[in-house]
């Protein structure tokens, strides 16, 4: 898996069934890429240009014929705010 291509670590991260590949592919995104796309469903036609740099998706729906450009944040995780305390 360290050899692949992004298009590849996305398929995986995106489509396995396999639970430690997709999460072994969405380290690889994070790490290579600055990326983390955790869609809950994505289409296979939807690209990212720049090797998505800098996204964050997270918890969204994306339909097909969509390009994503670098820097874009979609969805929330809806994590625990510390600072907040909520």
């Amino acid at each position: 898996m360290e050899n692949m291509t992004f298009e590849e670590l996305l398929n995986i991260n995106c489509f396995s069934e396999n639970r430690i590949k997709r999460k072994k592919a969405a380290d690889l995104l994070e790490m290579r890429y600055c990326c983390e796309i955790h869609c809950a469903d994505i289409d296979k036609s939807v690209l990212f240009a720049h090797h998505a740099r800098g996204c964050t998706i997270v918890a969204a729906k994306i339909c097909k014929n969509v390009v994503i450009y670098q820097n874009v944040t979609i969805g929330s995780n809806l994590r625990y705010n510390k600072v907040l305390n909520k």
